[in-house]
């Protein structure tokens, strides 16, 4: 999925439970409902961003913090600007308007920017 998106192909992924497989999913679902699955595909880092969201406690501070440690990654490697300020309110949103603001520091790791968190 990477490689499709660094060459600025749109990616989206279509969740499915744990459990579920998507050739068993399209074999025991009707078309409707494999027509409905498909179109609530999210763009690849909206559901990167989600999933490391959803490996931390966000009800506090320091699950929060937690999350933007992990979503600042994702966000490291959006080059388009663009993009970068729209994932950036949605993750804001996502996690209470608590803030993640894009800096930059003495040493830019591997040439990306550096983000910290705030609270809100």
């Amino acid at each position: 999925m990477e490689v499709l998106h660094r060459h600025e192909l749109q990616v989206l992924v279509a969740r499915l439970r744990d459990e579920e497989d998507p050739d068993t999913y399209v074999r025991t679902h009707s078309a409707e409902q494999v027509d409905h699955w498909l179109n609530s595909a999210v763009p690849l880092r909206e559901y990167q961003i989600d999933w490391a969201i959803s490996q931390h406690d966000i009800t506090t501070r320091e699950g929060k913090l937690d999350a933007s440690n992990e979503v600042i990654q994702i966000l490291a490697q959006l080059e388009n600007a663009i993009e970068r300020e729209e994932y950036l309110r949605y993750v804001s949103q996502r996690l209470g308007d608590f803030r993640i603001f894009v800096g930059c520091g003495d040493k830019p790791k591997d040439g990306n920017r550096f983000f910290a968190a705030s609270t809100e």
